[in-house]
């Protein structure tokens, strides 16, 4: 028999159905989904198109009801619709809210949140940021949302599990897709603090239609959204632009005016965002004021000499010359700066790399890790 939690799981894993759709049915079975399995067609073209009456009758062949039960018991799981009281407040205000939420491990309320998001290919300067604001905004009892994804969100969801805090994560998959795959470790931690989230259904693998639909969720769940670092475009701003269509509070970090993680960040600033440079501006701003703990951020030095202890070559020297802290260069345009061979400058990025005074990114840019 399908009772009303089957109802939503299906309706979710069919093409042909959203969540706008999906809530225009309710409405019309007044929020009985389980009503609409047994009625005729003919009743159904009076609210369906064919393709949607197609697609419910036949839809045996795109979902297995039975597996999803017993996945959701594999991983330590529950489905939660509106009106359950684990569905989190802020999502009952979104004109297309989920029909209904995986959720995996302790899952608490999830009320008092602030969602930190930003791009995948985070700076060092980003890095510093994103995880002295997920601290302190730990410390001061929010839950901090993010996507689980590379950059940004792997060091708030981090920052906050070392500090002890509350911190929720929001899936663009399956709960059995995660994506990336190396933050497995991480996901597990999360789903012990305050759950893992989805509204995607098992074996539901993230794409470019998902993870908007992720990052109307993050904004919905959460009372503002600090944005560290951007491009021009980005996941970050989708959900920046949901929070806003929400009339919630944006909040951008600042950066480099020549930095391309931070022009999205100037741009949501230019569109209305608050600036920030400090977790106090956020509390001032949301007139929050049930917080202990000293607030003001040590902001991150700019400008440090290397420890001399570590005896760096000419070479090594040359090259930390050219990278001003939170530049980044490719290879070739250091050794075009610097005037040494190539073979040289590969020496001495490798050895700044052991020594922790640069970092390499995945596109191949280095920049001062210090």
């Amino acid at each position: 028999m399908i009772d009303c939690y089957c109802a939503r799981m299906i309706l979710s894993a069919l093409p042909q159905f959203g969540p706008v759709s999906i809530g225009r049915l309710a409405e019309v079975y007044a929020g009985r989904l389980e009503d609409v399995f047994t009625a005729s067609e003919e009743e159904l073209r009076l609210v369906l198109s064919p393709d949607k009456v197609r697609a419910l009758q036949q839809w045996q062949r795109t979902f297995d009801l039975d597996r999803e039960r017993v996945l959701l018991e594999r991983y330590k799981a529950d489905y939660r619709i509106p009106g359950d009281a684990g569905y989190p407040e802020g999502l009952r205000q979104m004109a297309d809210p989920p029909v209904g939420l995986y959720v995996r491990g302790q899952g608490a309320a999830v009320e008092n949140a602030i969602a930190i998001v930003g791009t995948r290919h985070v700076s060092q300067y980003g890095r510093k940021w994103t995880r002295a604001f997920a601290r302190e905004l730990a410390a001061a009892g929010f839950v901090v949302v993010s996507g689980l994804a590379r950059g940004v969100d792997t060091e708030a969801h981090r920052a906050v599990l070392e500090a002890g805090g509350q911190t929720a994560a929001v899936l663009g998959s399956g709960l059995d897709q995660l994506y990336p795959p190396e933050n497995r470790e991480l996901a597990e931690a999360v789903a012990n603090s305050a759950g893992v989230w989805t509204e995607f259904y098992f074996g539901r693998k993230a794409d470019r239609q998902t993870f908007p639909q992720r990052n109307r969720i993050v904004a919905g769940m959460c009372r503002a959204t600090v944005v560290i670092e951007s491009g021009e475009r980005g996941g970050s701003l989708i959900t920046a632009r949901f929070t806003m269509e929400q009339g919630k509070t944006v909040f951008a970090l600042p950066g480099r005016v020549d930095s391309p993680t931070s022009v999205g960040c100037h741009r949501l600033i230019q569109d209305g965002a608050s600036l920030v440079t400090s977790v106090d501006d956020v509390l001032q701003a949301m007139n929050y004021e049930n917080h202990q703990l000293s607030l003001s951020l040590e902001r991150p030095a700019r400008g440090r000499e290397p420890d001399p202890s570590l005896k760096l070559s000419p070479e090594e020297w040359a090259v930390l010359k050219t990278l001003e802290e939170g530049e980044f260069k490719h290879a070739d345009q250091i050794c075009d700066e610097c005037g040494l061979q190539t073979h040289a400058v590969a020496t001495a990025l490798m050895l700044l790399e052991i020594k922790g005074l640069v970092s390499k990114h995945l596109d191949g840019c280095y920049e001062r890790a210090y």
